[in-house]
């Protein structure tokens, strides 16, 4: 499911849950394609849940470090797995232009 700026709190939730097990993949492009959709999924988690919720006398905290944890750890996941695009830059006649 795509993710847009008008999906509901539960469907970000269940987008969560449902690309949750993207290292378990059969290949590397279905491993980086639904670990790009758990990405996105965790950092519109992270800007539509509380930090705190209130019902009358009950009070229930968050802990937003452990989805930033999980950030974290599916950024680093993708770095591992995507292709290295290598720059090479020859500085040997730079100064022969200029």
């Amino acid at each position: 499911m795509a993710l847009t700026s008008t999906s509901t709190y539960a469907e970000i939730q269940a987008e969560v849950f449902d690309t949750a097990l993207y290292e378990f993949q059969s290949t590397v492009s279905a491993q980086l394609s639904m670990a790009k959709l758990h990405l996105q999924a965790r950092v519109a988690l992270s800007l539509r849940q509380p930090t705190t919720s209130i019902k009358g006398s009950n009070t229930v905290s968050y802990n937003m470090a452990t989805n930033q944890d999980e950030i974290d750890k599916v950024q680093a996941f993708i770095r591992s797995r995507e292709p290295a695009n290598t720059v090479r830059v020859d500085f040997r006649q730079m100064r022969t232009h200029g």
